[in-house]
């Protein structure tokens, strides 16, 4: 193999690849020389049964295809084999970028197993049942008929399953393959069904089907005389690529989630709030500002050590939690400083509701689990008040540094109370 084109290739097609024990170190070699673990190999083979099928898949091979084969599926099981892949490296950031990012390594509790869920819809519910009970004996999954209602477009109630096997071998009415077309289809694009991995089976003349599901979106099909362990090979393979993705999906969310949440309150951080301050001020006028600061809080640092200060910090914003309105944007600017930004709030009512703020804050002391005794603390407040669309970042910025100066004028004339922007 060539380096250079090596370290660009999507896919590995070996023409020739005998069922042996030099199979596993080909591929491996092969996917090594292109540096790339997961890179989809497509094996030719003349004599596919399914018991060569099924050894060739166990070293390693993603799929088989007989020389043969009629270029749409050829070119449709390529295009499958590539979307499979994109599905997980697209969520799948470097490893130094997911570090740098907060995208730690998923891992399972010792011991933990997740239960995996596979369906089985067919028009033959005897063919369907036995099935189901070959790959509950091999595999450690739960297998379950799907009632056909599914093809009438009534998509059973969760769970949902990870592999869903729709057996289209034996359709109702011969020559009528709409059903099931559409079915995978429907699957694809609905939201509760769009992360289940799909298995069709078809018979070896059925080869423009299936081209045509796995164009729609089906991510394996089995157009061949197959072996329920075959079979049980290829939804194992499937549930773990399918958990594969969850887990970079996971990790994705897990690390926007950590991007814009402040982590020692769970609140929002300022980079969060400067954004929504933004979209709220579009339609949401007047949009009062509030900064909110802990008077004397450098005193519990030094103190009762930083731990209370902690604590203190927690204690308050979980009480600023339970006195905001169901619609106001509630933020840990850093350190010391909140925010609480209130849409559709004149001056007026903006001033009651920050003195109301005050005197809620300073009512009932702080607990600490690192000091013996209570805390008492008081906030000051400086409040501005934005009376058209804020036009980006920048001008959040300015509504923010208003309020800011309005607050120190607060702590300025003796702190435990409210301050407006002039």
């Amino acid at each position: 193999m060539q380096d250079g084109l090596c370290a660009r290739a999507d896919l590995i097609i070996f023409s020739a690849l005998a069922a042996t024990r030099d199979a596993q170190r080909s591929i491996r070699k092969a996917r090594a020389a292109c540096d790339a673990e997961d890179l989809p190999v497509l094996a030719m083979l003349q004599d596919a049964s399914s018991d060569l099928r099924l050894a060739l898949l166990n070293a390693g091979v993603d799929e088989v295809i007989e020389p043969w084969a009629r270029p749409p599926l050829f070119l449709a099981r390529i295009r499958a084999l590539l979307r499979l892949r994109r599905r997980t490296s697209d969520l799948n950031p470097e490893a130094a970028t997911g570090r740098a990012l907060g995208f730690a390594e998923d891992t399972a509790p010792p011991g933990f197993v997740m239960q995996e869920r596979i369906a089985v819809l067919g028009s033959d519910p005897r063919a369907c049942e036995t099935l189901c009970a070959a790959i509950t004996r091999l595999t450690r999954a739960e297998a379950r008929i799907w009632p056909c209602t599914a093809l009438q477009g009534r998509v059973p109630e969760a769970p949902q399953p990870d592999v869903l096997i729709i057996d289209a071998r034996r359709p109702s009415q011969p020559g009528n393959d709409a059903p099931w077309m559409r079915l995978i289809a429907d699957l694809r694009s609905h939201e509760e069904t769009r992360h289940v991995m799909q298995l069709i089976l078809l018979e070896p003349d059925q080869g423009d089907q299936a081209a045509l599901a796995l164009d729609l979106g089906a991510d394996e099909v089995i157009a061949a005389q197959v072996s329920a362990a075959e079979i049980a090979h290829r939804s194992g393979r499937l549930m773990r690529r399918k958990r594969r993705s969850e887990q970079f999906r996971d990790r994705v969310l897990s690390g926007l989630q950590a991007a814009v949440t402040d982590p020692l309150t769970g609140l929002h951080n300022r980079r969060f709030a400067l954004s929504q301050l933004v979209g709220m001020s579009a339609h949401l006028v007047p949009l009062t500002a509030m900064v909110l600061d802990l008077d004397h809080f450098k005193a519990i640092n030094d103190r009762h050590g930083h731990a209370a200060g902690d604590d203190a910090l927690v204690g308050f914003a979980n009480r600023l939690r339970r006195l905001v309105r169901p619609g106001d944007l509630l933020a840990r600017l850093g350190g010391e400083e909140f925010l609480i930004a209130l849409p559709n709030c004149a001056h007026d009512a903006a001033r009651d509701r920050a003195r109301s703020l005050c005197k809620a804050i300073a009512a009932q002391p702080f607990s600490s689990t690192h000091c013996d005794s209570l805390l008492n603390l008081t906030a000051s407040i400086g409040v501005a008040v934005a009376g058209h669309a804020l036009t980006g970042p920048e001008a959040a910025e300015q509504l923010l540094e208003e309020a800011d100066r309005a607050l120190f004028r607060a702590k300025s004339e003796g702190r435990n109370r409210v301050a407006l922007s002039a």
